[in-house]
């Protein structure tokens, strides 16, 4: 068995069979495809019995209901494939996925390669989803360099888990923090730190369903907030290892999080929770060597008045020219 592809699944019914059809559809057909329910209410599990019913390649697995890292985990823990690929069960794929990555992998001899992505909606098959004609080269980006681009405009690109196909022995020792949400972000360093270097192709091959009505609601940004201990880890993870100049950018992202989730939580407790974060990596920060004092200016600034951020573009201030 040559990869994996894990599809952890909750309450998608809408949008599953557009997925499963996609991963079916493959011009690489020497995969499995497993189907990690996590206690779905809807018509969700029915669905994916009915597709293992159909095809041999299918493998329906239930986790219990703590939420999509434990069925990431569960997957992989009965993966048989030399490679292992994620897809979210609301999205879909191009048929030349799994090719691509897998060609991306084998002909540079790397562990874990790198696909662009598109904005889809909720009901567009994959074979109709605009994608700009246009030459995407491959390209072989050396650890760092990783790094360096989960800080640019082109992040998401660099830190989810889906759109790559990674060797199986990447995820030796390395899972998923069970019970979290935000979880790409906690994991995609300890993957990275497996690697030398990533193969890279930006054309489209992943198509991520955007849903109408998807801007954080206040409960939402409560569960998101798992993401600042991962970051807290990341900024050990570079300060240990003496990369000083990824652990301020980790800072800084850290820090503009804090400011947006003060706007984003309308109860007091959760908007003093963020200022006092703040506090404390500002503190922390003036203890690494890499300074920015323009940026840091501007954020002490919002500290005073934190709600003048809120119609900040955080991506801009993060990345733009600060």
């Amino acid at each position: 068995m040559k990869i994996s592809v894990i599809v952890p699944v909750h309450n998608t019914g809408k949008y599953l069979s557009r997925c499963i059809d996609s991963i079916l559809s493959q011009s690489f057909t020497d995969f499995q495809l497993i189907l990690s329910d996590d206690d779905s209410t809807d018509d969700s599990a029915e669905i994916c019995r009915r597709y293992r019913s159909k095809d041999s390649r299918i493998v329906f697995v239930s986790s219990d209901g703590r939420g999509v890292s434990r069925a990431r985990n569960t997957g992989l823990d009965i993966a048989q494939g030399e490679y292992i690929a994620f897809v979210d069960s609301d999205d879909c794929v191009s048929p030349f996925y799994l090719e691509k990555l897998l060609d991306l992998c084998e002909k540079n001899g790397k562990k874990l390669s790198v696909c662009g992505y598109a904005l889809n909606d909720e009901t567009t098959p994959p074979e109709r989803v605009g994608v700009p004609l246009m030459a995407y080269p491959d390209e072989i980006i050396p650890q760092r360099d990783y790094f360096l681009r989960l800080y640019t405009k082109m992040e998401i690109m660099y830190v989810v888990v889906w759109g790559k196909l990674y060797h199986r022995s990447i995820f030796d020792n390395v899972r998923f923090a069970d019970g979290k949400i935000c979880e790409d972000e906690g994991i995609i360093h300890h993957i990275v730190d497996k690697v030398d270097s990533a193969a890279v192709c930006a054309q489209p091959l992943y198509f991520y369903t955007k849903r109408p009505g998807s801007i954080m609601s206040a409960s939402a940004a409560v569960q998101r907030m798992d993401i600042f201990p991962f970051l807290q880890d990341r900024i050990d993870y570079f300060s240990e290892r003496g990369m000083y100049d990824l652990s301020f950018l980790t800072m800084k992202n850290y820090l503009v999080k804090c400011l947006q989730f003060y706007n984003y939580l309308p109860e007091k407790d959760y908007k003093r929770l963020t200022v006092h974060m703040f506090d404390a990596m500002m503190s922390r920060r003036i203890k690494n060597p890499v300074k920015n004092k323009r940026f840091l200016l501007k954020l002490l600034r919002y500290r005073l008045f934190p709600s003048s951020f809120k119609d900040v573009d955080g991506n801009e201030f993060m990345f733009g020219n600060n």
